[in-house]
């Protein structure tokens, strides 16, 4: 197989993967932004208050790592590849 065709094989993994991860951060940030009342399930029945507080900010944390981890797979960092 030629290298040119190996290289942009690579470059299409790449891109697949930090777009389907960063698609990830960004539904999570849409979900830790959004106001209250949006939320399809009323999770007061499901959660305890306490973690019911700290899912928001933890969700917000989560999606811009997934947003970091995105931009390392499109750059094609090796240690972001391998986990």
């Amino acid at each position: 197989m030629p290298s040119g065709l190996l290289r942009s094989s690579r470059r299409r993994r790449r891109r697949v993967s930090a777009a389907l991860v960063g698609f990830g951060g960004l539904i999570d940030l849409a979900g830790a932004l959004a106001p209250r009342w949006i939320a399809v399930l009323n999770t007061r029945e499901l959660l305890p208050p306490s973690l019911q507080t700290s899912a928001r900010p933890l969700l917000l944390i989560m999606g811009l790592a997934l947003l970091l981890v995105a931009r390392a797979l499109l750059r094609g960092s090796r240690l972001c590849s391998s986990i």
